[in-house]
């Protein structure tokens, strides 16, 4: 089955710039399914339904799950295996002897349900998260001029999460 997954931020965007409506035609267009993991729900939905600032676009959002455009993965493996590449990717760079966190559980649970699903992508807007799938080295480069200081890499770890999400990069070609 063709599919998407989507990180929050490009969700973001759309709500607020009143845009989400385009969800239904790409929908069609694209001829597949478009998920996000249970945690970017909570991102997008749960969270923001409390806070009266972003409550109307949580409603927006949700309406888009209520309709079945957008469907919520809330599977315990996906779960699992976000929190293990969220503690492997989280421990491959360090400075001043301390792991530095590069990214979040929704980003994670992303990739993880990319994985899990076969998706065709995960449609994201950090920088981060696509530079540890398509070249995770960069990072350290980046961090190393960003925050001027040596920026060790555990090249174990590295390989390991290389190896973990690699398919998604394969798919892309």
């Amino acid at each position: 089955m063709k599919s998407l997954v989507f990180d929050a931020g490009p969700v973001i965007s759309l709500t607020m710039n009143n845009l989400l409506w385009l969800v239904e035609p790409l929908k069609e267009r694209f001829n597949g399914g478009f998920f996000i993991p249970a945690a970017v729900r909570a991102e997008l939905v749960d969270r923001p339904l409390n806070i009266k600032r972003f409550e109307f676009e949580a409603l927006q959002v949700q309406e888009k799950i209520d309709c079945g455009f957008i469907k919520v993965i809330d599977d315990a493996k996906v779960s699992a295996l976000a929190d293990e590449l969220l503690g492997i990717a989280n421990s491959c760079f360090s400075a001043r002897g301390s792991d530095i966190s590069i990214v979040h559980q929704g980003e994670m649970s992303v990739l993880a349900s990319v994985i899990a699903l076969g998706s065709d992508a995960a449609v994201i807007d950090e920088r981060t998260t696509r530079d540890l799938i398509e070249e995770p080295l960069h990072i350290a480069r980046h961090m190393q001029a960003h925050l001027h200081t040596k920026v060790k890499v555990n090249n174990d770890n590295l390989e390991l999460l290389t190896r973990k999400i690699g398919k998604i990069k394969d798919r892309q070609n």
